[in-house]
């Protein structure tokens, strides 16, 4: 463990937790980042709760919106354990699911967030991240302004503040008309990514794991670069897959069928593909199908690009492409 990040698990607190729901069987899941931890995690709950019966879930674990219902069934566990998110309300009338956030234990080189800052001549700044780096936010939030820096910080129902999603970013938007630029604490770019989908403004992206300060707006421009190629290939395209999931937080109908729709509007042809998860591997196997349309999670048709070999669209994808206008198109999380 000693070579690893440290994070905050709250073994105490889940023990107690568990103890009070009598639970048996526990089904604990981890973000991929997290599963090093899993032996960790394991050895300090059982030296409280000896008795208990632990599972940890194999697959991944992309956002709150991702719970494992079908493994705990399998094995009848009394209780999942969401590791690594905020909770977002989605639960299980058979079996309660317990958040908790990870935060890691690390210390923010200050120095390098206010230099870049200053270098670029912002005085209105909002600050955001994921929820391992809650405290993270505040401990910046102190120091810039210490030094003359406007500092804002928004609020989401049911979040901390400061936290945003990959796909939810209403705590960074609700301070939006008031800063210069938004500075996103995460490890990698992914969420900075997302919230310049989503504004003007500039991004800035703070992984506190490399103590790097960088502007998502070079990503941000190559991956419109290469959604607009798969806009002008259009016309080529005939058979299009369109994705449903079954995760629980990602399932949603109403938006597959409102996709067969616009598809049947500019008479192309189309087939529903129900999946567990969206990946290359499963998406391969359908040779016959031309392009893929999206109703899961939004940042599918972004973030994975570069992983499929053929294009992924999302609704507003298609409904741009009805009007055949891409004069004004823009990244868009919908």
């Amino acid at each position: 463990m000693s070579s690893l990040v440290e994070y905050s698990f709250e073994i105490e607190k889940l023990a107690q937790i568990l103890k009070f729901m009598q639970a048996k069987r526990v089904l604990i899941q981890l973000p991929n980042g997290l599963k090093p931890y899993a032996s960790h995690i394991e050895k300090l709950l059982k030296s409280m709760l000896p008795n208990i019966s632990i599972f940890f879930s194999g697959g991944d674990a992309y956002g709150p919106c991702d719970i494992a219902f079908d493994e705990a069934k399998l094995i009848n566990a009394d209780v999942i354990v969401h590791y690594g998110h905020p909770a977002l309300g989605i639960s299980s009338n058979e079996i309660p699911v317990i958040y908790l956030p990870a935060i890691v234990n690390i210390s923010p080189k200050v120095d390098i967030v206010i230099n870049e800052i200053r270098r670029r001549g912002y005085s209105n700044v909002g600050i955001s991240g994921s929820i391992q780096h809650v405290n993270l936010i505040s401990v910046l939030a102190d120091e810039l302004k210490k030094v003359g820096i406007n500092v804002y910080i928004g609020t989401r129902h049911g979040f901390p503040p400061g936290i945003i999603l990959g796909c939810d970013y209403t705590a960074a938007l609700a301070i939006d008309k008031y800063v210069d630029v938004h500075l996103v604490v995460a490890g990698g770019i992914f969420h900075a990514l997302g919230l310049r989908m989503i504004t003007d403004k500039e991004v800035l992206a703070y992984d506190p794991y490399r103590n790097t300060v960088i502007s998502a707006s070079d990503e941000y421009k190559r991956r419109l670069a290469l959604k607009l190629k798969q806009l002008l290939d259009f016309d080529k395209l005939d058979l299009f897959g369109i994705i449903i999931c079954k995760k629980v937080g990602q399932f949603n109908m109403h938006l597959a069928i409102k996709a067969s729709e616009l598809l049947r509007d500019m008479d192309r042809q189309f087939l529903f593909i129900v999946v567990d998860d969206v990946n290359p591997e499963t998406l391969g196997h359908f040779t016959d199908v031309d392009a893929f349309v999206n109703t899961c999670c939004p940042r599918l048709s972004i973030d994975d690009i570069d992983r499929f070999n053929k294009p992924i669209f999302s609704l507003y994808d298609l409904k741009v492409m009805l009007k055949k206008d891409i004069s004004a198109y823009s990244l868009k999380l919908k």
